[in-house]
């Protein structure tokens, strides 16, 4: 009923109870919130944050359906920005798919050297590729991430 949908509302609005912007900062300084057992909430839920960030090079394929937020440096992207390569592995990739036109816009992003040593963070899911020699790392949506475009 009409319940549901004021539900839904407020869920949305709650996503981001958590800046992703200074959980990304504070992931990049280096400040041990990576290995910590500091509590996040998102959404209903609360997460130890060893649980939840995974740096690129740590990202393991997935059996169970777990929220996880990848984060780490980009590299660069493919010229039509439909691909993210990031800096620190080089058997890890990160496809926009369907996402590409909504995170290009929310980020002002205006071609892909800009994406060149940038910082992100998005919530995720890891698989394999078909051959099994890099590991997929797909975006939930362009909500749960944040990119931070070097100077």
């Amino acid at each position: 009923g009409h319940n549901k949908a004021h539900t839904i509302k407020s869920e949305q609005k709650r996503v981001p109870t958590v800046s992703l912007q200074k959980i990304l900062h504070s992931l990049i300084r280096g400040t041990g919130l990576a290995t910590s057992d500091t509590i996040i909430p998102f959404g209903d839920f609360k997460y130890k944050a060893k649980n939840l960030f995974v740096k690129f090079p740590d990202a393991e394929p997935m059996t169970k359906n777990a929220l996880r937020f990848y984060w780490g440096t980009l590299y660069n992207s493919n010229n039509d920005i439909e691909w993210l390569n990031p800096a620190e592995c080089r058997d890890v990739g990160i496809p926009l798919g369907d996402l590409r036109d909504a995170i290009i816009e929310k980020f002002n992003i205006s071609d892909s050297e800009s994406l060149e040593g940038a910082a992100i963070i998005f919530a995720g899911r890891c698989h394999w590729n078909k051959d099994k020699t890099k590991r997929i790392i797909n975006i939930y949506d362009s909500e749960r991430i944040f990119i931070s475009l070097a100077d």
